[in-house]
């Protein structure tokens, strides 16, 4: 709730709101989202992206590339022994 203030001065009236010393509550606490995992139900030589779906900052490369054993998502070719 705003608190309204009029003063008056050499007959001119000055109005000015100010915020009441009351803290708004806020809403509910934000949850960070889960961290993106690539490989995340996948096995090894299964398709990725680097990018995850909804990054809207982030290019993915051109090149091929597939969950490895460890669960990284790499180059494909880094794959062929």
């Amino acid at each position: 709730m705003k608190t309204l203030l009029a003063v008056t001065s050499i007959g001119v009236a000055f109005t000015a709101c100010l915020p009441s010393k009351k803290t708004p509550v806020s809403a509910a606490p934000t949850v960070a989202p889960a961290a993106y995992d690539a490989c995340e139900g996948k096995t090894a030589g299964d398709a990725c992206a680097v990018c995850a779906p909804d990054a809207k900052d982030c290019v993915e490369t051109a090149e091929v590339k597939a969950c490895d054993a460890e669960g990284k998502c790499s180059s494909a070719g880094s794959l062929v022994q």
